[in-house]
């Protein structure tokens, strides 16, 4: 174990704006596998926001780093996605980046739009 896993989960409300939010951490530490030496790491973070009688106010996003190294080699892969709605759609939106070393070697954002059909 490199780095030790660590999990968090918050909840706080601010009652000026009234905005309620709950905060997710899951780092699961770095490791490194004696037997072919292949260092991983994780972590993620989860946000989920909601204004209090505002439900289509909700925002979920989630952030996500993937590492993976041995000797010289290291990858790693960037996540940001966010999900949102209105009366009639759920609104994604996601970004990806893919780095080798240090030099970003992919990069994609999209968007999409998903009728509710009275959910």
């Amino acid at each position: 174990m490199l780095r030790h896993s660590q999990r968090t989960h918050t909840v706080t409300h601010d009652h000026v704006d009234n905005w309620t939010t709950l905060e997710q951490v899951n780092d699961e530490g770095r490791m490194c596998f004696l037997d072919h030496g292949l260092e991983t790491d994780y972590f993620t973070r989860e946000t989920f926001r909601v204004r209090d009688g505002d439900p289509l106010s909700t925002r979920q996003s989630i952030q996500n780093r993937f590492e993976f190294q041995r000797g010289d080699w290291q990858v790693r892969i960037e996540t940001d996605s966010l999900m949102t709605a209105d009366a009639t759609h759920f609104h994604l939106s996601n970004h990806l980046d893919a780095y080798e070393g240090e030099t970003r070697v992919f990069s994609k954002s999209w968007t999409r739009a998903i009728p509710r059909h009275r959910v």
